[in-house]
C-alpha cells in the first residue's frame, strides 16, 4: 500500500535529529513529547488507512530512507584487495569468533536500552528506574519448561544465557516456565538443576514463573480495565475457524492493497465476545478464578491487533482453565497463565536486561510483535529481545515432545538412554562437559535457519580431542613369555 506523501511529510513534524547522549532536562521533555504525539498521529492515521501503526511507521521508514539515499551524495569506489589465505593458514579460532559477532554487534548496554521503535519504546523514567533497581547490570536468565530432561540444545541456550552475563559481569536468572501443571514433574526439575551445574554454570537467583502467579493475576485484571483483554467463549474449533479466516484474510490483502482498494476484515474473523464491556469480562474472569466454569469453557484473551500481518496478534490467549495441582502451588489456582502472556511479563518484574531466545520467537519478540505489545499496554519496561538458531544434530532427536514419546513407549531405556543426546544420555556415553561445552561455543551463535543441521560427527569431534589432550595411556603385555638372552654378556 502506497503511503501518501502528505502523511510523511507529517510524521517528520513528529521526528528529531538530536542525536546526543547527554540531554538537558528541557531537551528530554521535548523528545518525550513528540514521541507521543508521533504515537497519537501514527495511531490516527492507520485507522484511516485501515492498517495498524507499526505497519504505517515502517513504511514510513521505508519512504525515508529512499529520500535519504536519493539526496545523499554517491559514496567514492574504494578497491579492496582480498587477502589469500591458504587453507592450512586458517585460523579455527577466527571463524568461530566470526560466527559469534552478530550476538556482540547487536546487543547494547543496560543503559542504552531505549527501544527500537514499534511497541518497543522505554520511556526515560522507565529505563531510569530499571537501571536503579539493576545498578546497570546484565542480567539475563535460562528460562527451560520442566517437562523433560535438558537436552544438548539446552546446553547451547545456557552458553548463551549464562555466558553473555557472565562476559559482562552480570547475572542469570534460574528460571523454571512452570506454567503448564500437565506436563511439569520435579524429576525434570532435579535434572535441569543438575545438568547446569555439571555444565560449569552457576545462576544468580532461582525462580519460577508460579512464583509471579499473584501478580500476573492482577497485571491480567489491570489488562481488563484498560480495555486490552476479554473473556472469550469460543471453542476450540471456533477460535481455529478465525484464525483461518484472517490467514485467508491477510493472504489477499497484499493483492488488494497493491490496486488501491482498501481490505476489511471479513465476518467472523473476530472473537463474538471482542467487545464485550470492562465490567462484564471482570466478572467472567472472576468467576474463572473462583472454578466456576469447567475447563475449557473460556479463556482469557488478549485484545491484540487483527489487522496485523503477524499471527502472534491475533489475540492469543493469557489465562486457561485447568483443573490440576501445579507441583509447586498445589490446588491454590484453577487458572494458569500461557506462556505468551506471562513470559515477557516475568521477564519484566525481574528486570533482565536481555532476553536471548531461539528463532522461532523472533515474530513474538519483533517491535511489532505480541511479546513487545504486552509490556506496552501495561506501561512496563521492555527488556532487549534478541533470537539465536536452535541446535540440530543431524539423524538425531532434539524435541523434548518428541524425546518423551520414545520414552513414554519404552522405546528407550529411560531419558539417560545413551542413544540419546540428553545431558544424563550424554555422560552416560562418555562425553565430558568440556567437550560438549567446546562444542557449543565452536559452532557458535547465529542467526541462520533452524533447518540447518551440525553433522554429528563434528561433535564427536571434539570429544575425540578432549580425549586426545586428557585420557591416561598405559602399555600392557597381557600374556608374557619369559625370555632369556644367553648372549647378552658378549655384547
Amino acid at each position: 500500500m502506497a503511503i501518501p506523501p502528505e502523511v510523511v511529510e507529517e510524521y517528520k513534524q513528529y521526528t528529531s535529529d538530536n542525536k546526543a547522549q547527554n540531554l538537558s532536562e528541557e531537551e528530554k521533555n521535548h523528545l518525550k513529547e513528540l514521541g507521543e504525539k508521533r504515537k497519537a498521529f501514527l495511531k490516527v492515521k492507520a485507522k484511516e488507512l485501515g492498517i495498524s501503526a507499526g505497519k504505517l511507521e515502517k513504511q514510513i521508514g521505508k519512504v525515508l530512507k529512499k529520500q535519504q539515499a536519493k539526496s545523499a551524495p554517491p559514496k567514492p569506489k574504494v578497491k579492496k584487495e582480498k587477502a589469500k589465505v591458504k587453507d592450512e593458514e586458517k585460523d579455527p579460532d577466527m571463524e568461530v569468533e566470526a560466527s559469534t559477532t552478530t550476538l556482540e554487534r547487536e546487543l547494547k548496554p543496560p543503559s542504552e536500552n531505549t527501544g527500537r521503535g514499534g511497541y518497543y519504546v522505554n520511556s526515560d523514567e522507565t529505563l531510569s528506574r530499571h537501571l536503579e533497581t539493576t545498578g546497570g547490570k546484565w542480567m539475563t536468565r535460562f528460562p527451560p519448561e520442566p517437562n523433560g530432561y535438558p537436552h544438548l540444545g539446552h546446553a547451547k541456550a545456557m552458553l548463551v544465557d549464562f555466558g553473555t552475563a557472565r562476559k559482562h559481569g552480570g547475572g542469570c536468572y534460574m528460571r523454571f516456565d512452570d506454567t503448564n501443571p500437565d506436563a511439569e514433574k520435579q524429576e525434570y526439575i532435579d535434572s535441569i538443576l543438575s545438568s547446569v551445574k555439571w555444565l560449569g554454570y552457576d545462576w544468580y537467583k532461582q525462580t519460577a514463573t508460579s512464583d509471579y502467579f499473584e501478580e500476573l493475576y492482577e497485571l491480567a485484571i489491570e489488562l481488563i480495565k484498560r480495555g486490552k483483554a476479554y473473556v472469550c467463549f469460543q471453542t476450540p474449533d471456533e477460535v481455529k475457524a478465525s484464525r483461518d479466516l484472517l490467514k485467508e484474510f491477510h493472504a489477499k490483502r497484499a493483492a488488494e492493497e497493491s490496486e488501491g482498494k482498501i481490505s476489511t476484515l471479513p465476518e467472523g474473523a473476530a472473537s463474538p465476545h471482542r467487545d464485550a464491556s470492562v465490567e462484564e469480562n471482570l466478572k467472567h474472569f472472576q468467576s474463572m478464578r473462583e472454578g466456576l466454569f469447567e475447563e475449557g469453557k473460556c479463556t482469557l484473551r488478549m485484545k491484540q491487533d487483527l489487522l496485523s500481518s503477524n499471527a502472534n496478534m491475533w489475540d492469543q490467549m493469557a489465562y486457561r482453565i485447568m483443573y490440576k495441582s501445579h507441583p509447586k502451588t498445589g490446588d491454590k489456582w484453577c487458572i494458569y497463565p500461557t506462556y505468551d502472556y506471562s513470559h515477557c511479563l516475568v521477564d519484566s518484574l525481574e528486570n533482565i536486561t536481555h532476553s536471548l531466545c531461539s528463532l522461532e520467537f523472533e515474530s513474538r519478540q519483533s517491535i511489532n510483535g505480541s511479546y513487545h505489545w504486552l509490556l506496552d499496554a501495561l506501561d512496563m519496561y521492555h527488556p532487549q529481545t534478541w533470537e539465536f538458531s536452535r541446535c540440530s544434530i543431524s539423524c538425531n532427536v532434539l524435541s523434548k515432545r518428541r524425546l518423551n514419546k520414545l520414552v513414554v513407549n519404552e522405546l528407550v531405556s529411560g531419558w539417560d538412554d545413551p542413544r540419546l543426546l540428553t545431558i544424563e544420555g550424554l555422560k552416560r556415553r562418555g562425553y565430558t562437559k568440556d567437550a560438549i561445552n567446546s562444542f557449543c561455543e565452536a559452532t557458535g551463535v547465529s542467526r541462520s535457519s533452524n533447518d540447518i543441521s551440525i553433522r554429528y560427527d563434528v561433535l564427536e569431534f571434539f570429544l575425540r580431542k578432549e580425549l586426545n589432550d586428557t585420557a591416561e595411556r598405559r602399555f600392557a603385555v597381557v600374556d608374557p613369555i619369559k625370555v632369556r638372552i644367553l648372549n647378552f654378556a658378549t655384547h
